[in-house]
């Protein structure tokens, strides 16, 4: 959805900036049910009233806000290159994997996986940045990272820091 929405924006170019678009537009508060049509409205006035500054809703889990930090300095065109496969225009990933010829480390988060047996959702979408093939081939190509996996969403620095922390600590002492 956030290509798609990305995308609109870019053609509508409406006031109020890209988070105020994504919040009227999307879906994001779907999952709260019937409270998401007060969640927009909620979030749509504290945008107003905050102009320039990253959604907080304090009454939410962190994960949330850290969410919104992000969404505020996103680019809606990395959205549309990410969604249109021109992002990776002129650029060879494999080839890039092999060319490592540091240690590494492969963190491979798992939690939707973990929470619904597929990597994907019912769409086909991927609702990862990788699955289990695409985490052996990127292991593969690089040679032998340390592999570690986490029960984790995308932000895996902030869902589970001290897993993140203990792999950097152990790359870094691989590095010296």
């Amino acid at each position: 959805m956030l290509p798609r929405l990305a995308a609109e924006y870019l053609r509508e170019r409406p006031d109020g900036g890209f988070q105020r678009y994504y919040i009227a537009n999307g879906d994001y508060f779907s999952f709260f049910g019937r409270l998401a049509p007060w969640l927009t409205r909620y979030s749509l006035r504290w945008i107003d009233k905050h102009p320039g500054e990253s959604l907080r809703i304090v009454f939410l889990p962190p994960l949330i806000n850290v969410f919104f930090e992000g969404l505020m300095d996103f680019d809606p065109a990395f959205g549309v290159a990410w969604d249109d496969g021109t992002w990776y225009d002129g650029f060879d990933t494999a080839a890039a994997l092999a060319a490592v010829e540091a240690p590494t480390t492969l963190m491979h988060t798992t939690w939707w996986f973990d929470h619904h047996d597929t990597y994907y959702s019912d769409d086909g979408t991927l609702m990862a940045a990788m699955d289990g093939q695409d985490a052996a081939r990127a292991a593969e190509l690089l040679g032998s990272p340390r592999i570690v996996t986490v029960s984790s969403g995308h932000l895996v620095h902030f869902e589970r820091p001290k897993a993140y922390l203990e792999a950097m600590h152990e790359l870094s002492s691989r590095v010296r």
